[in-house]
């Protein structure tokens, strides 16, 4: 397993906790938003077919949670690229926290459609 050094690199530190708490942020206001609407939910829509895909309340939190995985498999591939090249350490985790604020703006459309 490799070292976990963005425990002591403050840059990679703040740009982890940063991507974290996007990603809990997002999967504490769509709980307890959609958490209160029954019956099936719009997962897509496109302007020109309309509501393409619809889904239950699990379906929509897969987004938030393959946006944890992908934050989990960033720290590793960060740490373990860190003594070697530390730019692509930060770049890794700039990515990161790039992935997960667009993963909230998403979740924040798919909630604003459902409710």
């Amino acid at each position: 397993m490799p070292n976990l050094v963005f425990v002591r690199d403050a840059r990679l530190r703040a740009l982890f906790g940063l991507s974290l708490a996007a990603l809990l942020f997002t999967l504490a206001v769509m709980y307890a938003e959609i958490g209160t609407i029954r019956g099936p939910l719009i997962v897509h829509f496109d302007a020109y077919r309309g509501i393409d895909a619809t889904g239950g309340r699990p379906d929509l939190f897969l987004l938030p949670v393959a946006g944890l995985l992908m934050l989990a498999l960033d720290m590793a591939l960060a740490s373990a690229l860190y003594e070697r090249e530390r730019f692509v350490s930060h770049l890794i985790a700039f990515a990161g926290l790039a992935f997960s604020l667009l993963i909230l703006i998403a979740s924040f459309a798919i909630m604003s459609v459902n409710l």
